[in-house]
């Protein structure tokens, strides 16, 4: 099994909306008028090769990210501005020697649009789909384009397979439920060996 960390990136947030800490990010009174500090909020995405199959774990943030975020507003709090062409999810890939049709299984953490933000790459690939069952169920049943960070037209009329529990995608490699930011009660993948029988 090999496992790559790719980094994407960061997109660029007020401090405060990654650290509340008062004295730091939370000011008094007596300093309302200091600027605001922004800082970088990496974004990353995960391949996983095994000999059964290969699995990305997210897909970071798309490059017309400018455009499509637009109708959310988000781009004027989180642009991801902070990227190099190198650092692109599909440039990423490419450095490692594989193009979406070449993964297997696209596993989303949650439909946000700094992790659902290339998923459609993978349309018409074979490759499979797959994010918790009560994400798929908020994610596509609210009305209108957007609700918070969740982007209808990042992955609106693509066809997911979902998961609940704990569930073995890959040998050695599970999905874990355990709490988060979204409806979806999952966040991590663990890759472990399997036990010799």
């Amino acid at each position: 099994m090999k496992l790559h960390v790719l980094d994407c990136g960061a997109m660029s947030c007020d401090l405060t909306w990654l650290l509340l800490k008062p004295g730091r990010t939370i000011r008094p009174r007596s300093e309302r008028d200091k600027p605001v500090e922004w800082y970088p909020c990496t974004t990353h995405a995960v391949l996983v090769e095994t000999s059964e199959g290969t699995l990305l774990w997210d897909t970071s943030c798309p490059r017309d990210w400018e455009t499509r975020w637009e109708p959310t507003g988000l781009q004027e709090y989180f642009p991801y501005d902070q990227v190099t062409e190198e650092q692109y999810l599909d440039a990423q890939l490419g450095r490692l020697g594989f193009a979406p049709e070449n993964i297997d299984y696209v596993v989303l953490s949650h439909l946000h649009f700094d992790h659902a933000g290339n998923v459609r790459l993978f349309a018409n690939t074979g490759a499979k789909l797959i994010c918790h069952q009560k994400e798929k169920e908020f994610a596509f049943g609210f009305e209108g384009p957007f609700t918070g960070a969740h982007l209808k037209a990042d992955y609106e009329g693509l066809e997911f397979e979902t998961v609940s529990g704990d569930t073995e995608i890959l040998p050695g490699v599970t999905l874990i439920e355990a709490p988060g930011h979204t409806p979806a009660p999952w966040r991590c993948a663990s890759t472990s060996p399997r036990p010799a029988p």
